[in-house]
């Protein structure tokens, strides 16, 4: 079996799932299957755990009626969580003065997300998505939740000719 594929998830994919989020709930659907399949593993830092409930200013957005829930979810085999380590901390730090417009939270998720060397960092912030490209030495990938698709093979039935064909009258 091939390697798992390591994606990146920031709170906020967590959050769109568990609360859900109709909007989002599909892209993160899509993740999560491929990760139940064994094609992708997510990793986190371990601040999603608090973060998941509440992101920003404001009420709590996930109820404590919740909270096995959560934690049953976060111990699925697929999601890996990261301490946030010297190294990490400084490394977002880096970020952050190289970046000043990008927040502490999604600067340490971004230097979690290159320590554990992620294909991609997925997200749904609007103010981190527009830094696709451009953290770190190799230009961490961040999107929203997707899962690329597969590329089908096409090819002919065996029992046709290439020079059968109708080939389209071009005037």
């Amino acid at each position: 079996m091939a390697k798992p594929l390591i994606r990146y998830w920031d709170s906020s994919c967590f959050l769109a799932w568990l609360k859900p989020e109709p909007a989002r709930y599909d892209a993160c659907k899509e993740v999560l299957r491929a990760a139940e399949q064994g094609q992708v593993q997510i990793v986190t830092s371990t601040i999603s755990l608090t973060e998941v409930i509440k992101l920003n200013k404001g009420p709590i957005q996930i109820p404590h009626e919740a909270e096995k829930a959560i934690s049953a979810f976060f111990k699925q085999e697929y999601i890996v969580l990261l301490q946030l380590t010297r190294f990490i901390g400084e490394a977002a730090r880096a970020l952050i003065w190289a970046y000043p417009a990008l927040r502490p939270k999604d600067a340490i998720h971004a230097a979690t997300a290159m320590k554990a060397n992620a294909l991609d960092l997925h997200t749904f912030d609007k103010d981190f998505l527009p830094l696709d490209g451009k953290l770190g030495s190799s230009g961490l990938r961040i999107a929203e939740p997707h899962m690329p698709q597969k590329s089908l093979a096409l090819e002919l039935p065996p029992d046709s000719d290439p020079g059968d064909e109708e080939q389209p009258e071009v005037n």
